[in-house]
Order: C-alpha cells, then sequence, then structure tokens
C-alpha cells in the first residue's frame, strides 16, 4: 500500500475507533504513530500491553523476588522524562497508578515494532 493509498484511508470522516482498529491492523510506520498520536492527544491515546507486577511496591534491587506475574494492563504516555514532540523514546505508565506495575521507556522503532508484532495494542481514546 503506497503513502498515498494510506492517507487516503484516514480522511477526516473515520472516528477514533476506525482510525485505532485500523492502526492495529496494519504494519504501522513511525510517521503513521505519530500523526496517529497528534490527532487522538497525547494524553487521551491508550496502550494496552503486558507490565510485571511488582511483589513490592518500591523495590531496592530488581531480582526474581521483586518481580511478580505478567498482567495485562491499560497505559498512558507519561511526558515527565521524554516529551513525544522529541520523538526519540516513549514512555508508558500504567492509567491505574496503584504502585502494583512500574513503567517503560521505549525507543519510537521498539514500540512500532512492538504494535506491529501485537505485543502492545492500540484502544479507543478515553
Amino acid at each position: 500500500m503506497s503513502n498515498t493509498d494510506h492517507e487516503g484511508i484516514n480522511n477526516d470522516n473515520t472516528s477514533k475507533t476506525d482510525t485505532l482498529r485500523l492502526a492495529n491492523d496494519i504494519d504501522m510506520q513511525r510517521w503513521e504513530l505519530k500523526k496517529l498520536i497528534k490527532k487522538i492527544g497525547v494524553e487521551n491515546i491508550r496502550f494496552v500491553m503486558y507490565l510485571n507486577t511488582l511483589d513490592d511496591p518500591i523495590p531496592i534491587v530488581l531480582s526474581p523476588n521483586t518481580l511478580g506475574y505478567r498482567e495485562y494492563v491499560e497505559c498512558r504516555i507519561d511526558e515527565s522524562i521524554f516529551k513525544v514532540a522529541d520523538w526519540y523514546k516513549i514512555t508508558l505508565v500504567p492509567v491505574e497508578r496503584t504502585g502494583k506495575y512500574g513503567y517503560t521507556h521505549l525507543y519510537v522503532t521498539t514500540l512500532v515494532s512492538l504494535i506491529n508484532g501485537g505485543e502492545i495494542k492500540l484502544k479507543n481514546a478515553t
């Protein structure tokens, strides 16, 4: 699919749900993710991914004893360390900040690869 074909699919009449469904169904490129984040908004876009739970909410040293089990968790972008505008790394944190989960810093290319591989799903914006 050429770039012009794909841009024709993402016209202004496409709802957020349809856009996210499309993004989860095709191999996304870096520029497409940036365009999607800009359209939906950094504060509104959500990702669903597996995160390790922490047995101890504040582990001093990560060891096999402090890592719990994996849970499928809804995450959002946190810009306190890396800004999306810099387009270098993105930090994903759980929407529900219970202290039960850590956070994940990902290079943009890694995030795109994980979305394309189905390990991270885009979720409808809230």
